[in-house]
């Protein structure tokens, strides 16, 4: 007997396994009983929920098992009054939602024959939190406390049980794979912070903000806009043991923005980080480089408060922040250490017994250079350092090259094309086998815009808006995440002007103390062009590049880079010709949640639209085409089809420290028929 329960419950967790889902649970409840001292129940007792920030009111009464039910209740501190026909008032106070939170209280009155209270101050560590998911919270007071280095309030997920910061190769590279030092459109969910084994850049985890799934879903990592620290209010992160009702995970980050208040409140602020005081780095130093000016900027300030003539029907809160950023470029550490072409080889020179030739040569390692210097033999292979007498041009093979002297068969484009490469700048050596230095320093300049509606529309109807608005100016004066060998930086000044909005809105009816509709409804969107801020000094008139080939675009064809080989310094050129190059996500979602008590029951459906559509033709996001070694233009197109969901659940209390969670939850996704049903039975002894 139970060998066949442990295979049920075995299948069960299967099931609900495969059941993934779509939309993110941004809204809890409060559900509870109202008993007299002898532990009967007291039916039509009148229970009003008041939000302590924005004064907001919700009533309902209990039912004939003095059963209540809040649904739909946003993120907050909350108070519970009751009230019974002689009957002391009850309150409990300081009840906090978080998003997916089911608070259970058992309100107890006593009889009075005059008007008297009883005030309660909640202990959360004693009211009853009806759900097995494992989660924790950081709320504005640990977002205060504890220390960013950058801007992303995800940074700080990494400080809660069971998370780790994801490193390179596995782990060994010491090197984390989330920068937290410069404050951009990106977030650790997915590919800097991990927990309970999710893959990185894998799927498994997933980011809201009010509502609306910012996850970038080109990459599964980073997001389509930032969490900043000052516009939120708290940060809810679930990593396990799901219901039914849960619809993404196995991690999902929730973050709930600020709302406004029933008073005024404002403020401005400046965060600022200075390298002033830095020490110099030692490779700096040593090649005789000035030390970087290192800063990063960040005033702001934001009001909230009723909107005037609304009698504080419309709360609002609104927060802006403009970030100035100067660094040290990431993938290169600001310094830039290249082998180019040297001034006789840049002039058809290519005698390795020239002075700059001879120089470069000895400084390489023989596996590179292809000069046996001790024994003065060459290696005629393919290596940087080579003799030949015979070379292939348009025309055909020419032979009897003498003393490695091409000089007269140097092409006009070839010499535009040269011409991008810089100079030397230094004779390389044996420890520092370069002749070319460079500081590289990047800038990132933008803002982001925050703000959060809340309208009281009357007692049984409540609408809840939020939007985000964030557009920033990103140097890509290299490829942003990685270098490669004896690359050097791009002409043209190519940077990526983002640009993100996130909208969402949540309206909750009450249609009576038995049934409530909660409609949700979210759009998150970044559009990524990347731009030339001077585009004459890749024009193909301007550098007299003579050819059409490979297009009839004014702009120079990309350079020939191999990535992952040793090579003379190339700077990798967007070929901004044949096409542009862009990043484009859109991601809308639709929910409706009907939540219908019946006795002791909380009955839920919800039924569930998302759509996720990531195009693009990603120089710097995708694939490399290795067949070629040039980058291609790849799209990534409606990742997801529309998909549908029902989930019904039934969280039921069989005795105070019994209760049970049944659900049962159907998949439609993607363009095929397949059907998935996930059933779930919890059980938690309270």
């Amino acid at each position: 007997m139970s060998r066949s329960i442990l295979r049920a419950m075995t299948m069960l967790t299967i099931l609900i396994a495969l059941s993934a889902s779509l939309l993110a649970q941004q809204t809890g409840s409060i559900v509870g009983s109202v008993l007299d001292k002898t532990g009967a129940v007291i039916p039509k007792a009148k229970v009003t929920l008041i939000n302590m920030a924005t004064k907001d009111v919700r009533t309902t009464t209990t039912n004939a098992e003095g059963f209540f039910s809040f649904s739909g209740v946003v993120s907050g501190d909350f108070s519970v009054n009751v009230n019974s026909k002689g009957f002391r008032t009850g309150e409990e106070t300081n009840i906090h939602i978080s998003p997916g939170d089911r608070r259970d209280l058992n309100v107890s009155l006593a009889i009075s024959s005059e008007n008297a209270s009883v005030t309660v101050v909640a202990d959360q560590s004693t009211i009853t939190v009806d759900s097995g998911d494992l989660s924790s919270t950081l709320n504005s007071g640990n977002i205060d406390k504890l220390a960013l280095t950058g801007r992303d309030v995800t940074e700080l997920i990494k400080t809660l049980p069971g998370f780790n910061q994801f490193t390179n190769f596995g782990g060994m590279q010491n090197k984390a794979n989330y920068n937290t030092t410069v404050t951009s459109i990106q977030s650790a969910v997915g590919n800097g912070i991990n927990t309970v084994g999710i893959p990185n850049r894998a799927g498994g985890a997933d980011l809201t903000s009010d509502g609306a799934h910012i996850i970038d879903p080109g990459c599964n990592c980073n997001a389509t806009q930032s969490v900043n620290p000052d516009m939120v209010a708290e940060v809810k992160v679930t990593s396990s043991a799901y219901g039914a009702d849960q619809q993404t995970g196995p991690v999902v980050v929730a973050a709930v923005g600020k709302s406004g208040s029933s008073t005024y409140h404002g403020g401005a602020y400046l965060h600022f980080r200075d390298g002033a005081m830095n020490s110099t780095d030692w490779m700096v130093g040593h090649l005789a480089q000035t030390k970087p000016d290192e800063r990063y900027w960040y005033p702001g300030g934001q009001l909230s408060g009723p909107v005037p003539h609304t009698h504080k029907k419309v709360l609002v809160f609104g927060g802006y922040e403009y970030y100035n950023q100067i660094f040290p470029e990431q993938t290169s550490g600001g310094l830039i250490k290249a082998n180019v072409p040297t001034l006789s080889e840049r002039a058809g020179h290519f005698d390795p017994s020239l002075s700059d030739n001879n120089a470069a040569c000895l400084a390489m390692s023989t596996s590179v250079s292809g000069y046996d210097a001790a024994n003065a033999t060459f290696d005629n292979g393919g290596k940087r350092c080579q003799q030949f007498n015979v070379i292939s041009t348009s025309s055909g093979t020419v032979t009897g090259i003498q003393n490695d002297d091409i000089s007269s068969y140097l092409a006009p484009g070839a010499l535009a094309l040269l011409n991008e490469i810089p100079k030397p700048n230094r004779t390389p050596t044996g420890s520092l086998d370069f002749n070319y230095v460079k500081p590289l320093l990047n800038t990132n300049n933008g803002y982001i815009f925050h703000t959060r509606v809340d309208y009281d529309i009357n007692d049984s109807t409540k609408l809840y808006v939020s939007y985000n608005q964030q557009h920033e100016l990103y140097g890509s004066p290299v490829m942003r995440w990685w270098m490669a060998s004896d690359a050097v930086d791009y002409p043209g000044d190519i940077s990526s002007s983002d640009n993100s909005k996130t909208i969402s809105g949540n309206l909750v009816k009450v249609f009576n103390a038995s049934t409530t509709n909660e409609f949700l409804a979210d759009l998150s969107y970044l559009y990524a062009p990347e731009t030339l801020g001077n585009e004459k000094v890749v024009d193909k008139t301007a550098t007299k590049y003579p050819y059409a080939y490979p297009s009839t675009s004014k702009i120079l064809p990309s350079v020939y880079n191999t990535w992952w080989n040793n090579d003379f310094g190339v700077p990798f050129q967007y070929d901004t010709g044949r096409a542009a190059y862009f990043i484009h996500k859109v991601q809308p979602s639709i929910s409706d949640n009907i939540t219908k008590v019946f006795k002791t029951h909380s009955l839920k459906v919800v039924s569930i639209w998302r759509f996720v559509d990531g195009k693009g033709l990603i120089s710097r996001l995708s694939r490399q085409n290795r067949q070629n070694r040039r980058y291609l233009p790849q799209k990534c197109h409606k990742l997801f089809q529309p998909g549908k969901r029902c989930v019904w659940v039934d969280p039921w209390g069989i005795s105070p420290t019994f209760f049970t969670v049944l659900g049962i939850q159907c998949v439609r996704i993607l363009t095929d028929s397949a059907q998935k049903i996930g059933l779930m039975f919890n059980v938690f002894v309270h």
